[in-house]
């Protein structure tokens, strides 16, 4: 399993689509700041579940897309 319970104790949230699984994705990021030859897999699955969830946020859910728009988040994903 590519996310989940790790020394980090972060838990992937049950239910895929949800602002909880965004809010764990940026977790992710947050923890691996630099792509490095150990962690590169995981940012790019990251990076990709997230580009999922922007596009269902955008359709069902105006919340993820909030999240993901805050300055925070986009600054992280932005200089990954």
């Amino acid at each position: 399993m590519m996310f989940g319970r790790g020394k980090s104790g972060l838990s992937k949230p049950e239910k895929v689509d949800s602002l909880e699984n965004l809010k764990y994705l940026y977790s992710v990021l947050q923890k691996n700041r630099v792509v490095n030859e150990h962690n590169y897999r995981i940012l790019v699955e990251a990076v990709r579940l997230i580009a999922e969830m922007l596009i269902w946020g955008n359709q069902n859910d105006s919340s993820v897309m909030d999240f993901f728009l805050e300055g925070i988040f986009w600054n992280i994903f932005y200089n990954l």
